[in-house]
């Protein structure tokens, strides 16, 4: 068997795996064979080319088991069954509404500060209140031989329900909102129980595991039953250093859905020389100047340190990592693993699911293949990954940043940093001032922070922010949204039925018929005096005009 066929082979069982992750989910409530089916085969399917959302997928499961869903589920696709849910979570708010709950429908269990406190449900209306209120499906569970808890504020609002040694959910099976976070810890510490690592993710806890032995014995009392901490904890090794690895790139996202930087940048050099001497103890060792490592077959362990180091694999589930000036990093397989540190270091991978991340000033960084992270701290760093669902972060000054495929998130920060992607559901981000920022594709978000900044997009629909004086803006596509915040701010956007807002001083826009503009006008003290809207209609307001508001009227300006 090839190592095509090993990688299709994991593959598929992850799959199994998830799937029957998810049969069980709805077995727990009493799902009907129609619903396991559909489990198994339209969720299957839609797994087959999405990112899996386990809070969305349970919440339809929810959906599913309810006395709202039709009977026959064989036609209806993912899309559809979402839909649905959605609108099945606004009439389950508004029928939450109008429960009585009484004093006998809860116990209260314990009491906490600022009227906090953690009750048992024990009535029907209570079930059925929790379940509307928090948009998920425990009512289904009132008679079963369960216990449900709720965290409730002073006015008897819930805002996290608990099945014992099961389940933590906040509204809509989604995650707990932060500021309720202490409550739900001090709660399982009170009861001593114990759920699974997916539920304490919602809690934002990761498994500690397998990096336990080190860390500090500070993190070690920190951190839940010893097994879970935060994973945007400071974690430190037994030396008081900060400490990352590679196991901790497996739990949690190079970037998150905000597109904030999971990994902090100023860590990664620190990793990858920590890391390093975590590998060592697992594989043969090669240190030293001008040293060459390379290997082939699936599984494979790399790691090599020195100035002037090459670094090559080859096969699923490698790991490679090397540390030193002018190295040279490269693997192939899929799930590769690929980490280096060092001034002129090159950095390159291909294979889907690949993980790859740099430090060091004139760093080059690039990836290609399905689910790549791609991650790169430094001066004069360049970033390059292509591959559906690629996330590309980067940060340092003079930093270029590329990619490429569909549902690509792109990130940079740092002064005169180029960001470029292209895709459909591309996000792109950026700070700095001078930063360039493009991106091309349907529903694309694109936004800039820093003076001078140029920010451009292409596609229908596509949303395009900046903040900044100076700035200009340039958007193509129907049904764009185009807003500034910044002083002397342009905006020329092509395409039919957009929004434009422009709220600095002297910000002007040109725009194309049917689109709506709306300006602001200050006085000498940078007060607003007016903001006005209006449609480029052809004939009042031209089409492809710069418009500025000056006396309160959308004047004819040149630039």
């Amino acid at each position: 068997m090839d190592t095509t066929d090993k990688s299709n082979e994991g593959q598929e069982k992850t799959k199994e795996m998830t799937i029957e992750k998810y049969n069980n989910y709805a077995k727990g409530m009493d799902a009907n064979q129609e619903v396991q089916t559909w489990v198994s085969t339209n969720l299957y399917n839609h797994l087959k080319k999405s990112e899996e959302n386990q809070n969305e997928i349970e919440h339809i499961i929810d959906y599913l088991v309810s006395d709202k869903a039709p009977k026959r589920l064989k036609k209806m696709s993912y899309a559809q069954a979402k839909s649905n849910t959605d609108k099945w979570n606004k009439a389950l708010i508004k029928k939450g509404a109008k429960i009585n709950e009484s004093e006998k429908d809860i116990e209260i269990v314990l009491e906490l500060d600022n009227g906090f406190k953690w009750v048992k449900l024990v009535g029907e209306n209570a079930f059925k209140r929790e379940g509307a209120l928090m948009r998920h499906c425990v009512s289904s569970y009132y008679g079963k031989d369960v216990d449900i808890y709720s965290l409730r504020d002073k006015k008897n609002e819930p805002h996290c329900t608990v099945e014992k040694d099961q389940q933590i959910k906040g509204k809509g099976n989604g995650n707990i909102h932060p500021k309720y976070i202490s409550y739900v810890v001090s709660f399982l510490e009170w009861t001593g129980m114990e759920v699974s690592d997916n539920e304490m993710l919602n809690l934002g806890y990761i498994n500690i595991s397998d990096f336990k032995e080190d860390l500090s014995e500070e993190c070690i009392k920190q951190s839940y039953k010893e097994v879970y901490l935060p994973k945007d904890f400071k974690f430190k090794d037994k030396e008081g250093s900060d400490f990352w690895s590679l196991d901790i790139m497996d739990k949690v996202p190079l970037l998150d859905l905000n597109l904030d930087i999971a990994i902090p940048l100023e860590l990664i050099g620190k990793g990858c020389s920590y890391l390093l001497n975590k590998i060592f103890k697992a594989v043969k060792k090669d240190s030293g100047d001008y040293t060459q490592n390379a290997s082939s077959g699936y599984n494979t362990k790399n790691a090599s340190s020195g100035y002037n180091t090459q670094n090559a694999s080859s096969g699923d589930y490698t790991q490679n990592a090397s540390s030193g000036d002018y190295t040279q990093n490269a693997s192939s397989g899929d799930y590769t693993k690929n980490a280096s540190s060092g001034d002129y270091t090159q950095n390159a991978s291909s294979g889907y699911n690949t993980q790859n991340a740099s430090s060091g000033y004139n760093t080059q960084n690039a990836s290609s293949g399905d689910y790549t992270q791609n991650a790169s701290s430094g001066d004069y760093t360049q970033n390059a990954s292509s591959g559906y669902n690629t996330k590309n972060a980067s940060s340092g000054y003079n930093t270029q940043n590329a990619s490429s495929g569909y549902n690509t998130q792109n990130a940079s920060s740092g002064d005169y940093t180029q960001n470029a992607s292209s895709g459909d559901y591309t996000k792109n981000a950026s700070s700095g001032d001078y930063t360039k920022n493009a991106s091309s594709g349907d529903y694309t978000k694109n936004a800039s922070s820093g003076d001078y900044t140029k920010n451009a997009s292409s596609g229908d629909y596509t949303k395009n922010a900046s903040s900044g004086d100076y700035t200009k803006n340039a958007s193509s596509g129907d049904y764009t949204k185009n807003a500034s915040s910044g002083d002397y701010t342009t905006h020329d956007v092509k395409g039919e039925k957009c929004v434009v807002v422009a709220i600095g001083r002297n910000s002007k826009i040109k725009a194309s018929k049917g689109t709506w503009i709306t300006l602001a006008e200050y006085d000498g003290s940078y007060e607003i005096k007016l903001v006005r809207s209006a449609q480029i209609d052809g004939e009042e307001l031209k089409e492809n005009v710069w418009y500025q508001l000056i006396n309160g009227e959308f004047t004819e300006v040149k630039i």
